[in-house]
């Protein structure tokens, strides 16, 4: 014995309509245009020219991070931050390392609260052993 279902249409429901029925009139215009449409891949002659002009810049930045041996305390470490946030630092390991051996064998004679708390961030993550003691000179006497 079959069961009989019935089958009531809803009186607010619309017809759904085929792909072939026109449902293109519901889509807004691109704001790109069309020119992803036209985009060609890029030659081989195009991809050599830019490896070769990223590897000019690597090299021209690794020359940045070794000359800022002269350069502030401040500086220095908004260098190594900003590379590091950019996730460039992988790059240029060892000159990061260098410079903040330099920045750790120096010592810590910086006077805002900022540059302190940088270069204990910086020190600490890439792993030398940095008291935190030199916050203390910002603790109120109360």
């Amino acid at each position: 014995m079959a069961a009989s279902v019935e089958i009531r249409r809803c009186p607010h429901s619309q017809p759904v309509m085929n792909d072939n029925q026109g449902s293109h009139r519901f889509h807004h215009p691109t704001v790109w245009g069309d020119f992803f449409l036209g985009f060609r891949p890029f030659t081989p002659t195009q991809c050599l020219l830019m490896k070769n002009k990223a590897e000019v810049m690597k090299e021209e930045l690794r020359t940045t991070i070794v000359d800022s041996r002269s350069v502030d305390l401040p500086q220095k470490l908004e260098l190594v931050d900003t590379l590091q946030q950019l996730g460039l630092d992988y790059h240029y390991g060892k000159e990061i390392n260098d410079l903040l051996c330099g920045i750790h064998d120096a010592g810590d004679d910086a006077s805002d609260l900022h540059t302190v708390a940088l270069r204990f961030y910086l020190l600490r993550k890439q792993g030398f052993n940095v008291s935190p003691d030199v916050f203390l000179k910002f603790i109120d006497a109360k």
